[in-house]
């Protein structure tokens, strides 16, 4: 009995001792355990917000991705997604990632049948800087029916700025299958922003020649020189020598185009021009000749020489308009004033002369077939030659109105 109570005494005291001897730690103070209760939910609530942007960014590139949502929602899924290029705060660098990461979506887009969804794909494309310059320069490419788009991609390669941009718009520049209007484009980009890089590689490239501009001026300049041969034929008193001129004429003025537009390229535009000016100054010497001699004063000598000098001022004034580099659609906007001018007139007069005509058919009913015959001709022969001079005016005004409101079009 006595042991077992010694043995007791000696375990209280050395538990006593042991507790003496452990100081407890410092209780944590209320500041510290609501600071770390705060992080814990600051983190919580930043994982959830986290999760939130993702789920809405997957939402907006499904939009974008599926070929059979509205249109309208696909164009706001790519806004929505190249507003986060402009994200900060927290949630800066996840924004960072999934716009970065979503341009594949936005490449699939930039391929749509709509073109107003490319058209705001395209306005959206330098928010993605570099990674989107193959994808404006194939827009700029592609998008030749929609000329809105193909310039907006253009001017977007410009404000990404850089080294691949310029390289971009060198290569468009410079691409024979590209329309005139998005190569002029390029060349104006690059001449006002790009003057560095410019420099690097001697200057802009060379133009390429249009197809269609080389054929209109090849073929131009064959009529030229077919009306100033032919006239040759006519001074000579040979009728053989009109259509050998005629012939040979064209033969060289067409061989003397081809080889000029071989060494110097010749965009739409410069050919239509100058192929226009020269069936305007023919259509010009033919209104003047009408006018002039009619049908019974006529002058085989004195009309080749005034159709000889219309043919000859409509080549020269072309060829001064090439150096202007004229726009092809300017030249269809402004042949088309000309011929609705020409037109205009044409009907203002015959329903001004209406009451004439139906009177002198009354009054040469009543005269002898003879008399009827000759009167028949002078009356439309000056009604030929006065309705010549109307179309002459009327296509010359029309022309004037044409190239003066050209900027209006633009």
């Amino acid at each position: 009995m006595a042991n077992k109570t010694l043995i007791l005494l000696v375990l209280t005291g050395f538990s006593s001792a042991a507790f003496a001897n452990d100081e407890p730690e410092d209780a944590p103070s209320i500041e510290s355990l609501s600071a770390e209760l705060k992080a814990v939910t600051q983190d919580r609530d930043l994982l959830q917000h986290e999760l939130i942007l993702m789920k809405r960014a997957t939402d907006e590139a499904a939009a974008l991705a599926n070929p059979y949502s509205d249109a309208s929602r696909r164009e706001k899924a790519v806004v929505w997604l190249a507003e986060l290029s402009s994200v900060d705060g927290k949630d800066a660098e996840l924004a960072s990632m999934i716009h970065e990461r979503s341009l594949g979506f936005v490449i699939s887009a930039s391929r749509s049948s709509d073109a107003l969804l490319r058209k705001q794909v395209i306005r959206v494309a330098p928010t993605w800087g570099e990674a989107a310059i193959r994808m404006l320069q194939e827009r700029a490419m592609r998008e030749r029916v929609v000329w809105e788009n193909q310039k907006l991609a253009l001017d977007g390669l410009a404000s990404i700025g850089g080294t691949s941009a310029a390289e971009a718009l060198y290569a468009l520049a410079s691409d024979e299958q590209l329309n005139d209007e998005a190569t002029e484009r390029a060349r104006q980009l690059l001449t006002e922003q790009f003057a560095a890089y410019l420099v690097s590689r001697g200057g802009l490239p060379n133009r390429n020649s249009d197809v269609v501009g080389q054929g209109a001026f090849v073929a131009a300049s064959g009529f030229t020189g077919g009306i100033l041969l032919s006239s040759v034929g006519v001074w000579g008193q040979s009728d053989m020598g009109v259509g050998v001129g005629a012939l040979g004429g064209t033969a060289i003025g067409a061989g003397t185009g081809y080889l000029y537009a071989r060494d110097r390229p010749i965009t739409r535009g410069q050919g239509l021009r100058y192929a226009s000016n020269v069936a305007w100054g023919f259509v010009g010497s033919q209104l003047t000749n009408e006018v002039v001699f009619g049908d019974e004063n006529s002058n085989d000598n004195l009309e080749a020489l005034v159709r000889t000098a219309g043919v000859s001022a409509g080549a020269w004034l072309g060829y001064r308009a090439m150096d202007r580099d004229p726009d092809w659609g300017n030249v269809l906007e402004t042949n088309a004033t000309g011929i609705l001018g020409a037109t205009t007139a044409s009907s203002i007069y015959s329903l001004a002369t209406s009451k004439r005509d139906w009177q002198h058919e009354e009054g040469a009913d009543l005269l002898d077939n003879e008399n009827r015959d000759e009167l028949q001709q002078q009356h439309y022969d000056r009604r030929d030659r006065e309705e010549s001079a109307v179309v002459f005016l009327g296509s010359a005004l029309g022309l004037g109105v044409g190239s003066m409101i050209q900027d209006s079009w633009d």
